[in-house]
């Protein structure tokens, strides 16, 4: 009887293994299938980080590195509902040349991406098939320019010292009377009342500014080196990000831009050696949100009643939603790196950004891809050979 015991009980723990294995495989199998749409992405994570030891999902990495003492600064989580964005690349071309790439970060006008290239000529790109708009081309290319944005709704070209607008009316291009609050900055958001625009001295320091259209003043505070600006609710959110070393994020919130500095001159970081982030030098009319390090972002844009940023964490480059210190990849946009120096992410439509990504060359800063999201299709653009 003893061994009949013994045995019994030994089938017992045998059958309740096998039941727990089964058990495990299932959660295994389905854990994977829940988060199968980053398999490809995970691939690439190292091991460890830091020090710190890459997790199972949905929590797959904890940073702690740049606190004393140690405390977490933030999680990075797998969504369990990814947004299946549909993905694509495009290779696009100068009509003219077919090797350059855009002399400035192009912009989207009347359903097209507008693109000036360093032959001084545009090149039209309808955004539902990238198909070339040769009507708007040829109207576009009646003169040679330098540099193109859009204010107040209008494309203006910058050729030869002078100011011009394209004429929706006319189809031609008009000299241009209006104040012009760019001063070779790059433009990063405009509302009724402001026009944005930043520069950026790396590690040296960066501003954004703020051009008051009702009285004519440019107001300043410090990003390193800003890459969004959304309006929400009324308030500006500014999104600030550096390359430099390990990489660091900032954001923050500013309800009265007219309540910053006035600016009086020509502000030189590198000239005059200053090096702020965004935190550095406190500003009461600048609510800080958040503050990471060991990451950059390319930028960000509303979509669906949320902000999703493209996050960058070497190897890897995806799209997440913050909430406190918790880092959601939503979407493994192309499951590799983009390099994220001199970003800019500004807003065209409802759910839509245009995410645009320097390339340098013979010491001039060029485009040389961007990202277009349009709701639930982002297309990664590449130009020239």
């Amino acid at each position: 009887m003893p061994s009949v015991s013994r045995l019994a009980c030994f089938l017992f723990s045998v059958i309740g293994l096998l039941s727990n294995n089964y058990c495990y495989a299932q959660q295994l199998d389905s854990s994977r299938s829940r988060y199968a749409a980053f398999d490809e992405l995970m691939q690439k994570l190292p091991p460890k980080r830091h020090g710190n030891t890459l997790l199972t999902p949905p929590v797959i990495f904890r940073d702690s590195t740049y606190t004393q003492p140690r405390a977490l600064e933030y999680e990075l989580r797998l969504s369990e509902q990814p947004l299946k964005l549909q993905h694509q690349t495009v290779r696009l071309h100068n009509p003219k040349s077919g090797g350059d790439r855009p002399a400035c970060y192009s912009v989207v006008y009347q359903n097209c991406l507008v693109a000036l290239f360093t032959t001084g000529n545009f090149g039209c790109f309808r955004i539902t098939n990238f198909e070339r708009d040769t009507l708007l081309e040829a109207q576009l290319n009646t003169f040679v320019f330098e540099r193109h944005w859009i204010l107040n709704q209008q494309l203006i070209g910058w050729r030869e010292g002078r100011a011009f607008y394209f004429d929706t009316i006319q189809r031609t291009w008009q000299s241009y009377k209006q104040p012009l609050p760019f001063e070779g900055r790059l433009k990063v958001f405009e509302d009724e009342r402001f026009v944005c625009t930043m520069d950026c001295h790396g590690e040296f320091g960066g501003h954004i500014y703020f051009f008051d259209k009702r009285t004519r003043r440019t107001h300043y505070t410090n990003a390193t080196c800003a890459t969004t600006v959304q309006k929400i609710d009324g308030q500006y959110h500014l999104l600030a990000s550096l390359a430099h070393m390990q990489g660091s994020t900032h954001s923050a919130v500013i309800s009265a831009p007219e309540k910053l500095p006035v600016i009086t001159k020509k502000l030189d970081p590198a000239r005059d050696w200053q090096y702020h982030f965004a935190d550095s030098k406190p500003n009461e009319a600048v609510k800080s949100v958040f503050n990471y390090y060991g990451l950059t972002m390319a930028g960000s844009f509303q979509w669906h009643e949320q902000i999703l940023y493209v996050v960058n964490l070497h190897p890897i480059t995806f799209l997440a939603s913050i909430s406190g210190k918790s880092i959601t990849i939503v979407d493994p946009l192309f499951n590799r790196y983009l390099s994220p120096d001199n970003t800019i992410a500004t807003a065209f439509a409802p759910n839509s950004a245009l995410v645009s990504y320097s390339h340098y060359e013979s010491r001039k800063t060029t485009e040389g891809r961007c990202l277009l999201f349009q709701d639930r299709r982002v297309t990664e653009i590449v130009w020239g050979n």
